[in-house]
Formats: C-alpha cells, structure tokens, sequence
C-alpha cells in the first residue's frame, strides 16, 4: 500500500482553532481503522494502520498550532505546565451521530516537551 494514499483523502483545515476542527479530523482517521495519531510541532500528522506508520496531512502543524490544540485538549495552563515539568495525559472525547446513533469517541493523549528542529516544540 503506497504510504501516501491517506494524505490525498484527508481534509485539514489551514490551522485547527476548535475542537470540532480537531474532532472531524480524528473521526475521519478512525473511520479509516487508524489507532493511533502523531500530531508534533514542526512535522505533518501521523497515524498508525495495522500497525505500519502513514503520513495522514502533507501540512506541518507550526509550534503556535500545536499550542493551541494542547490547550483545546487538555485546557488552559498545559503549556505551562508543560514548561514546569508536569507531565500532562488528559483523554479527549467527543459524540457523533452516524446514521442516526450516537457514537462515542475516546482518546488517550500524552504531551511532551521537546527539542526539535532546534527548537522547543510539543
């Protein structure tokens, strides 16, 4: 399977500003039998199909970008906390109807600090 298949059928916005940026994002993943989503500062999203690693967006997601998805995710003072050595692994879920039912969505996250690119990133 050509690793760059997943690009051509997944819409990113310019930049995520909402959850709901972010949650149509993981659905369209999901639906797609991806389990687990990289998203880093400073490089495009990946994701995990059976256990082999795709690129899932052609876009790199910036240093400021990655902040406020951060803060959409686990809520205001995670960069900070980030900073100060706190570890931050909050969930993120969400509903969506699908052919009239309800469906819930969990997510487990892990955020980090790190140097990248010679630069602080998450």
């Amino acid at each position: 399977m050509d690793k760059n298949w997943l690009v051509d059928e997944i819409e990113v916005p310019n930049r995520f500003s909402s959850k709901d940026e972010l949650n149509n994002l993981l659905y369209e993943l999901v639906s797609r039998e991806c389990s687990d989503v990289f998203i880093l500062g400073r490089r495009p999203i990946y994701t995990k199909i059976h256990s082999k690693k795709y690129r899932a967006t052609n876009r790199v997601i910036n240093d400021s970008e990655i902040k406020d998805l951060a803060e959409l995710i686990a809520g205001p003072g995670a960069i900070t906390d980030l900073g100060a050595g706190v570890p931050q692994n909050p969930s993120h879920s969400f509903d969506k109807i699908i052919d009239g039912v309800k469906k819930s969505f969990r997510f487990r996250v892990n955020m980090i600090p790190c140097l990248r690119d010679n630069g602080r990133s998450l």
